[in-house]
């Protein structure tokens, strides 16, 4: 399944599910003009996007050429995307594919946060896979994954990320909830349980655990402070522009620094 939207001077003019792509297709459009075609596979991940001066109502589109010239997504859009999503909700990229899938399923329901929180993860993955090809951190396990539509989903059972730095292990956990109560529910009471099983599994590592949300609560602050102390480990609360700011240091020895730093950690 395939979803065509045809624009002209940047109106869109028709749009349509496609159950099979062929390179060719005859559509109801004027001979001897320019039309903007654009064409999402089934993961609606975009696969086409070209103007053609149509020469009949046929139009050949010549998809493998195009599909090679996918560009990868650098660090600052990342950062961008994280900061409209919380800001706006849904960041453009996200909107148009709710957009999109809806025009080709339109049946199709969703929990609205499941699928943000899903797409902070997915974004923050990407963020690490830059990092760690820079070599600013060791490596780094995303628990969850992406299904159907392209769409992100969480894992409950758990942590979020597990970011490695050489000898440091940090057990991360992030929603787009801001409510004290629900982002305890939803993540931060989780932190204590993940941060106590990951000292079990990586006992060579020196563990830290981190909740990031858009804003933190004193309370939920204080109540992972307590925790902290219980474990004797430190778990810090920050908000997710602070955790951006964090990642973004410019090699791994910096990085540690601000993480020992952050959490009071002395040698």
């Amino acid at each position: 399944m395939f979803a065509l939207i045809i624009k002209q001077n940047n109106q869109i003019i028709d749009k349509r599910v496609i159950e099979n792509m062929d390179n060719s297709l005859k559509l109801p459009l004027f001979p001897n003009e320019e039309y903007e075609f654009t064409i999402y596979d089934e993961m609606v991940e975009l696969i086409y996007k070209s103007t053609i001066k149509t020469i009949n109502k046929e139009v050949t589109f010549d998809i493998k050429a195009k599909v090679s010239e996918k560009k990868e997504i650098s660090i600052n859009e990342i950062v961008d995307k994280i900061n409209e999503l919380i800001s706006k909700r849904h960041d453009a990229e996200l909107k148009l594919r709710l957009n999109l899938i809806k025009f080709m399923d339109p049946d199709w329901t969703y929990n609205d946060d499941l699928i943000r929180g899903g797409r902070l993860e997915q974004l923050i993955s990407d963020l690490l896979s830059q990092l760690k090809s820079k070599g600013v951190i060791t490596n780094f396990i995303w628990s969850g994954s992406v299904k159907e539509y392209g769409l992100a989903y969480p894992v409950k059972a758990k942590p979020d990320f597990l970011v490695y730095l050489d000898d440091f292990c940090i057990v991360l956990e992030v929603t787009v909830i801001h409510g004290i109560r629900r982002q305890w529910e939803a993540e931060g009471a989780s932190v204590p349980d993940h941060v106590r099983d990951t000292k079990l599994k990586e006992s060579d590592k020196r563990v830290f655990g981190i909740f990031s949300a858009p804003t933190i609560h004193e309370p939920l602050r204080k109540n992972l402070e307590a925790q902290s102390r219980i474990e004797n480990t430190p778990i810090v609360s920050i908000p997710i522009n602070e955790l951006l700011s964090l990642l973004l240091a410019k090699d791994k020895g910096t990085l540690k620094s601000n993480i020992n730093s952050l959490m009071s950690y002395k040698k």
